[in-house]
Order: C-alpha cells, then sequence, then structure tokens
C-alpha cells in the first residue's frame, strides 16, 4: 500500500476519533526488532516523508532476544539517517 494512502487513512481516523467520540489519537511507528534488515529503513521513510498528523514518536517492537544481529540498522534508524547503509541496500 502506498505510504500516502496509509497517511490518509490515519488522519481520517484521526479526525474521527477526535469529532465523533472526542478522543485525541497519537500514533508511534515502530517496526519489529527481529526483522530490523527487512522493515526498519521502509518505516522511517515513511515517518520522515509522509507522517500521518498524529505522528508522535518512533519505535522498536518484537521480540528482544532477536535484535541482536539487527544492532546496527537499528542504530542507524534511530539517529534518523534514511542514506544510512543497511544490509540488502
Amino acid at each position: 500500500m502506498p505510504r500516502a494512502a496509509v497517511t490518509e487513512a490515519l488522519d481520517v481516523a484521526t479526525r474521527d476519533a477526535l469529532s465523533s467520540h472526542g478522543v485525541r489519537i497519537g500514533w508511534i511507528f515502530d517496526f519489529p526488532g527481529q526483522f530490523a534488515d527487512q522493515s526498519a529503513l521502509a518505516t522511517l521513510e515513511h515517518a520522515l516523508s509522509a507522517p500521518p498528523r498524529g505522528l508522535v514518536g518512533f519505535g522498536i517492537g518484537g521480540i528482544e532476544q532477536a535484535r541482536a544481529p539487527h544492532e546496527a540498522v537499528i542504530r542507524n534508524a534511530f539517529r534518523g539517517d534514511p542514506g544510512a547503509s543497511f544490509p540488502g541496500n
């Protein structure tokens, strides 16, 4: 799904929640740490290039024990460096 379509859907949901229910939504973009080499860069690029209005954070989820092989990728993502060297790119 294109980033712009995801962002638009999140923005619509944010507006609807506020107008219909008085609920403010804040989005946190995260990626599963055990698949950082496959998802960290794409998640970061989306957060930087087409963030929804309610974006409040960037994080990491998933299985903690499986993160170690992806340490460099995770560090680069949290530095906010979309031009960083990622394995496979």
